[in-house]
């Protein structure tokens, strides 16, 4: 998604040496007295098997859920940072690609995102997080509305709702084929593929992630469509022509925090992003264009913020709103109820269709 940073996260997990000093975690080692020294400060590598280095992952995350109990979005959030701070000091060897641990799943990846390292010691929880990215880049992603899935590259983002997704398929079937469209933030570039489907002519897939367009550009080795997706790496509208398109789809980020991470940068939006964006927008689109913003009220219903980025920027009387599509969120029936589960009885998906106001066309 994009975003503007002055200072890039780097799209990598950190590594250490494997010369730093650690304590052993084997079968017979107390898991509290590793404990105790990753409360101090000191590394613990998994030096067993792959079975004893996730149960002593499962008991730090049930540690965590002890000392802070989840019950509403802050907690979550205090919940997840404390966690994290357990974990960064839980590391696993990685040698020539391969996890050094008896039983570890193993993917290519591996070496071919660390191609200059043969030996390093990466954090456990890094470790299965490229390999849950690995399953799905394998198995692929099946969108609703598509008939093929999508294999999104390591770090992409993509999404695991697909009420959004919905409502934009539905949309575009109600216009008449757009001839330019961009798709800005295009992650995996499921918005891009919806486009295509509903015959737009040609499309623009954007993103600040370089792994983005290389995932994009994957897809389209052996997509029957692929010359008309033209790949762009940049921020907003940086080094394109505006007034060329259309329809402009924005695919923002819904939830207000800050950004430790590269994936953290398609999910969370700092202070000013949507004042940069619009005040852009406003300035370069032509009077003629739709914009479309997939969007979500979660922040509002979370009690995360007050404001509605896009609401507030209709008061700015920069842009006017063409359509406003919403809808309830879909869960599954669960005899279990917890905080989630209750804010998302208020949550909706929306989908906001603008247009510059006549007083802001030159």
């Amino acid at each position: 998604m994009p975003v503007d940073h002055s200072s890039p996260l780097s799209l990598l997990p950190e590594t250490f040496d494997v010369a730093v000093h650690h304590l052993n975690l084997t079968a017979a080692t107390p898991f509290r007295v590793l404990l105790g020294s990753i409360r101090q400060g000191k590394k613990v590598v998994a030096a067993d098997t792959y079975a004893t280095a996730m149960a002593f992952y499962s008991w730090l995350r049930k540690f965590a859920q002890v000392k802070i109990p989840v019950t509403d979005y802050a907690s979550s959030q205090r919940n997840k940072a404390f966690f994290a701070s357990l974990t960064d000091g839980f590391l696993l060897r990685i040698t020539h690609g391969r996890a050094m641990l008896r039983s570890a799943p193993q993917n290519p990846w591996l070496a071919e995102l660390f191609p200059e390292k043969d030996d390093f010691l990466l954090k456990f929880s890094d470790f299965l997080g490229i390999n849950g990215s690995w399953q799905w880049f394998r198995n692929g992603i099946l969108f609703p509305g598509l008939d093929y899935p999508l294999h999104p590259y390591y770090g992409v983002y993509f999404p695991t709702r697909f009420g959004h997704l919905q409502l934009f398929d539905q949309w575009l079937k109600s216009q008449k084929p757009f001839s330019q469209a961009l798709d800005m933030g295009a992650g995996c570039g499921v918005l891009s593929f919806y486009l295509l489907k509903n015959g737009c002519q040609k499309v623009t897939a954007t993103d600040i992630n370089p792994f983005a367009i290389k995932s994009i550009r994957m897809e389209l080795k052996n997509h029957p469509e692929a010359s008309k997706i033209g790949l762009h790496a940049g921020s907003f509208f940086d080094g394109l022509q505006p007034k060329k398109f259309d329809l402009v789809v924005f695919n923002p980020p819904w939830t207000p925090g800050s950004i430790a991470n590269s994936l953290d940068l398609a999910t969370h939006y700092g202070q000013g992003f949507f004042d940069q964006f619009f005040e852009q927008a406003s300035r370069l689109l032509s009077g003629h264009t739709l914009l479309v913003i997939p969007f979500s009220n979660f922040g509002l219903v979370a009690g995360i913020t007050k404001n509605h980025p896009i609401a507030n920027e209709i008061e700015n009387n920069r842009f006017e709103v063409v359509e406003h599509r919403q809808q309830a969120i879909q869960q599954a029936p669960s005899k279990r109820r917890n905080w989630l589960a209750e804010l998302r009885q208020n949550e909706m998906d929306e989908l906001w269709v603008l247009q510059k106001s006549k007083s802001n066309i030159e």
